[in-house]
């Protein structure tokens, strides 16, 4: 035995048994007249379910019913396909638009997505989001990590006012030192800071019997692609996580790799992967490496672009 189920060329719903001679049979759900005779374009789908197998083995009613609830499967899958089909004409059609009238629809995804800095929160479980924060002061195509530093310490303190500078990294670093962010490369700059505050209340939790207090007393900041993405966490500070005791001081990028290669132990290369933190000793310096290069290059002190060992 063959079943036929008729559906709606609108909906995918049920549509009721048509007498013979009746070319056109009104959808009770959605209301869309579907027209039986026309071979193309609107005509209903027809789902064929062999249930012979089905109604050897216990009966023609048994048979039946499964063939019902087959159906009724089918025709739920159907409309769940029809709506993700609607919702994605309606989004192509609004992206479409946009940029039609020149507006690039990578930002305004970005802008409906994006989050405050404030909004990152205390759990440290959430994953990175991206920011909803001004462009840099240098624009995305010239950007200089030290530089765009106040820029970067403003994003920080939105999400914790106490916040101070631990850490900044760079990736593919060009040797004229500036990286270009706009979205068409690579390259890649990154912050970190330590919040006091968060810490403090990290450690009045656990006192208070939490074993995994969902504080987060970190952030770190993603700069790529013309956007910020950032991460709040934490699991467990240490007394090593603690903001240093000077502000960062340092020369822009493009001024210091031209001072660095001075010394002959400074090895030029064409990129540059590295980063730069506090040492005790010597204040802020920068570890970097040449990309292609097989030795590692001597630290370079920020202040001045001086290699170790300094003279």
């Amino acid at each position: 035995m063959t079943t036929t189920a008729r559906r709606c060329a609108g909906c995918a719903g049920p549509l009721p048994e048509a007498a013979p001679g009746i070319t056109e049979i009104k959808c009770e759900f959605c209301g869309v007249v579907n027209e039986l005779a026309r071979p193309q374009g609107g005509r209903p789908v027809t789902i064929q379910i062999e249930t012979r197998t089905v109604a050897r083995s216990g009966g023609g009613g048994r048979g039946c019913g499964l063939a019902v609830v087959v159906l009724v499967v089918v025709a739920i899958a159907s409309i769940g396909v029809v709506t993700t089909f609607l919702t994605n004409q309606a989004v192509s059609q609004v992206t479409g638009a946009l940029g039609s009238m020149g507006i690039p629809v990578g930002e305004v995804t970005r802008a409906i997505t994006a989050i405050s800095p404030a909004d990152l929160g205390d759990a440290n479980t959430r994953g990175w989001k991206t920011l909803d924060v001004p462009a840099p002061p240098s624009g995305w195509d010239g950007f200089d990590p030290v530089r765009n530093l106040a820029w970067a310490m403003s994003i920080a303190r939105t999400w914790q006012p106490d916040a101070s500078l631990t850490r900044i990294d760079v990736k593919r670093l060009p040797d004229a030192g500036v990286l270009n962010l706009d979205g068409t490369s690579e390259d890649e700059a990154g912050y970190r800071f330590l919040s006091s505050g968060q810490i403090a209340k990290w450690v009045a939790e656990a006192a208070r019997g939490e074993a995994k207090p969902a504080v987060a007393y970190e952030l770190m900041l993603t700069v790529s692609k013309g956007r910020v993405t950032g991460l709040a966490t934490g699991s467990r500070p240490s007394k090593n996580d603690a903001p240093p005791p000077a502000s960062a001081d340092g020369l822009a990028l493009a001024d210091l790799l031209p001072r660095a290669k001075r010394a002959k132990s400074f090895v030029p290369a064409a990129f540059y992967d590295g980063y730069m933190i506090f040492n005790e000793r010597e204040g802020w310096v920068w570890y970097l490496t040449g990309r292609g290069q097989l030795q590692t290059l001597p630290r370079v002190r920020a202040k001045d672009g001086a290699v170790y060992p300094y003279r």
